[in-house]
């Protein structure tokens, strides 16, 4: 049992770790490609990262960015000196002074790292996902996903996206019944072997392409005749002849959707 005990603390100690290495990574804390631990850190990269985080939360501190070298020890303890009384002043409760810089460990270097991570200045967004909590962020995310999608206008699904980028528009002559085809012959091939509108073209997003087309098409010869008709009949007689050429549009247009 605490064999599994300290695997699972083993465990639980990398994932810390790894998130905070993120986190000073983030930070601009520049961190070896090899640091996997904290405890791996040594006494020039953890004063290093430390007075990076201080100088991001307080810009009236003033460290230097790298700790002296060992042959000016004095120089060393006065200025991890400072770095833990500045650490003190922002409110951290653990024990702190020279010693946790001097000679760090593994479990004082995570917490001192994680209280300045916490303290580092967060914008308004972060703050507010604090105060809501989870639940509450989850709720506000909802409703402004679906205030984007109702802001969006509809499209049929062959319009929509992707379809709209990359489908274009191909049409077929299509065939369907014609008053003048009456014959009984004809009748016959319309009723047994002329296949629908909507199975004529090759490939389904041809249908409705072909079909407006062929409105347009019938329209525009209705129009020719109507107007070769009009000519040299009174206004009424020309009203009739339009009307009716609606009439024939409007079958025509039936015809195509049955």
């Amino acid at each position: 049992v605490s064999t599994q005990s300290t695997g699972k603390s083993d465990k639980t100690m990398e994932e810390v770790d790894n998130i905070i290495l993120v986190s000073l990574r983030q930070c601009g804390c520049h961190l070896p490609k090899e640091t996997a631990m904290l405890d791996e850190f040594s006494v020039e990269l953890l004063y290093a990262c430390c007075a990076k985080l201080l100088r991001v939360i307080d810009d009236s501190l003033s460290f230097p960015e790298h700790i002296p070298s060992e042959e000016t020890m004095s120089s060393r303890f006065r200025v991890c000196t400072n770095l833990a009384t500045a650490v003190g002043q922002l409110g951290y409760t653990g024990d702190i002074g020279y010693s946790q810089f001097m000679y760090p460990n593994g479990k004082e270097t995570r917490k001192i790292l994680s209280f300045l991570l916490e303290t580092m200045p967060k914008d308004e967004e972060e703050e507010a996902e604090e105060v809501l909590g989870p639940n509450a962020i989850r709720n506000r995310a909802i409703l402004t996903a679906l205030a984007e999608w109702a802001s969006k206008p509809w499209f049929p699904h062959q319009l929509a996206e992707p379809y709209r980028k990359f489908s274009r528009l191909h049409t077929c002559p299509l065939e369907q019944p014609m008053d003048s085809d009456a014959s009984l012959e004809r009748e016959a091939y319309h009723r047994q072997s002329l296949a629908l509108v909507s199975a004529q073209p090759e490939h389904p997003d041809h249908v409705m392409p072909s079909i407006l087309e062929k409105l347009a098409t019938t329209q525009r010869t209705l129009e020719e005749v109507e107007l070769d008709d009009s000519t040299g009949q009174d206004a009424a007689s020309s009203s009739r002849h339009v009307t009716k050429s609606k009439g024939r549009i409007c079958g025509a247009f039936k015809s195509a959707l049955n």
